[in-house]
């Protein structure tokens, strides 16, 4: 008898969870019309004869997803910078109002990006994402498959 409960109790919990995912699912996927999500990127690659040489440039992906302590869906961007050879690819919250788009980073371990720690500001237009680390120059990363993605085809 006590097995009994006991699975009726645990298949109890499974569904009431499967029901609790699907509620959290269904909060997570509307996206708004023309929300700028995607990757953005300047990086260039030299490739000859088999060899895959100099990598240049900074990419952006704009996605969402949730912080589970919450729930709340946000923006994150994944960003990756290369001088001469691909750094390693971070995470940072953004915030997007309109057509643009803010988010800080630190410069631990991001030396390709910049040196300090610095807000970057930008404006999505006409497929481009317009902006600039801090002082730094202004950056034009046009929306197109991650350099990744290039470089496999």
């Amino acid at each position: 008898m006590y097995a009994i409960k006991t699975i009726t109790m645990y298949c109890c919990g499974l569904v009431l969870a499967v029901i609790s995912l699907s509620a959290s699912a269904e909060s997570l996927t509307p996206i708004a019309k023309g929300e700028p999500l995607g990757t953005y990127s300047n990086i260039t690659y030299g490739r000859s004869e088999g060899f895959d040489g100099f990598m240049g440039g900074v990419e952006i992906t704009v996605t969402k997803g949730a912080k589970c302590s919450n729930c709340k869906v946000e923006h994150f961007v994944i960003l990756q910078c290369a001088q001469g050879v691909p750094g390693a690819p971070s995470v940072f919250p953004a915030v997007l109002v309109g057509n643009k788009i803010t988010f800080n980073i630190s410069a631990n371990g991001l030396s390709e990006c910049t040196s300090e720690d610095s807000l970057f500001s930008g404006a999505f237009n006409n497929g481009f994402l317009v902006g600039r680390f801090g002082n730094a120059g202004v950056l034009k990363l046009k929306r197109q498959l991650s350099v990744w993605d290039r470089i496999a085809k």
